[in-house]
C-alpha cells in the first residue's frame, strides 16, 4: 500500500477522503443489481482502519451554501485490486458508482479549518491519545500492548528527501512526531501563526 501512497500529494488526500466517504457502490457479486444510495458507506464493509469515530459529536454550523465549490458529476469506476499488489481489504475489484457531489474549488486553508473546528467542536485524530482497547480490536489476537510512551497523540510529518528513495520504505519521507497536529504541523514548538492562508 505504501508504494501507492507515496504517489499521492498531501493536497490530494482531502479529495481522496471525500471520495471515499461519498462513495455508494454496487458489488460485482450483487445479484439484486441494485445500487446503495447511502452516502456514508460502500456496499462492502469499510476496513477497520476507516472505522467511524464515535468518540466525537460534530455540531452542524448551519452553512449549507455551495459558494466557492464546484459540482463534480457522478460516474462509475472499478475499485479495488486484482493482482498480488493489492491488500486483502482491496479485494475483490468491484464496480462503484459515485454520486455527484460538491467539493471546494481550492484546498482548505488553516483559517477555514480553524473556523470549522470552532464551529463544530471537532477534535482531529492527531490530537487524541490512541485508545489501546479500540486499537487491539483491529490487530491479531495476542498482539502485545505497546509501551505507554508510544501511545501518544501524534501524526505523520512529511520530510523532503534529498534524492531518489526506495519506495518500499516510507520512513524515508514520513516521520512519526508526537504532538504534531494541524495547529503544530512540525510537532511541538511549531505553529501556524501567520499561515492562515496556507
Amino acid at each position: 500500500m505504501w508504494k501507492r501512497i507515496n504517489r499521492i500529494s498531501s493536497s490530494n488526500w482531502q479529495i481522496l477522503l471525500t471520495l471515499f466517504i461519498l462513495i455508494s457502490c454496487r458489488n460485482g457479486n450483487d445479484h439484486t443489481n441494485t445500487i446503495s444510495r447511502d452516502s456514508v458507506h460502500s456496499c462492502m464493509p469499510a476496513p477497520s482502519r476507516f472505522a467511524k469515530d464515535t468518540t466525537s459529536s460534530i455540531r452542524v454550523g448551519g452553512d449549507t451554501s455551495v459558494a466557492g465549490m464546484v459540482l463534480i458529476p457522478g460516474g462509475t469506476f472499478e475499485m479495488g485490486g486484482d493482482n498480488n499488489q493489492a491488500a486483502g481489504d482491496e479485494l475483490p475489484k468491484h464496480t462503484v458508482e459515485v454520486s455527484a457531489f460538491y467539493i471546494d474549488i481550492t484546498e482548505v486553508t488553516n483559517a477555514q479549518f480553524r473556523k470549522f473546528v470552532e464551529t463544530t467542536g471537532y477534535i482531529t485524530t492527531a490530537e487524541k491519545k490512541p485508545d489501546w482497547e479500540e486499537m487491539k480490536k483491529t490487530l491479531p489476537a495476542g498482539t502485545p500492548k505497546p509501551p505507554e510512551e508510544q501511545l501518544q497523540a501524534a501524526s505523520l510529518v512529511f520530510k523532503q528527501s534529498e534524492g531518489p528513495v526506495d519506495l518500499n520504505d516510507y520512513s524515508q519521507w514520513w516521520n512519526w512526531v508526537k504532538g504534531a497536529d494541524w495547529k503544530h504541523p512540525q510537532g511541538p514548538g511549531s505553529n501556524i501563526q501567520g499561515k492562515d492562508n496556507y
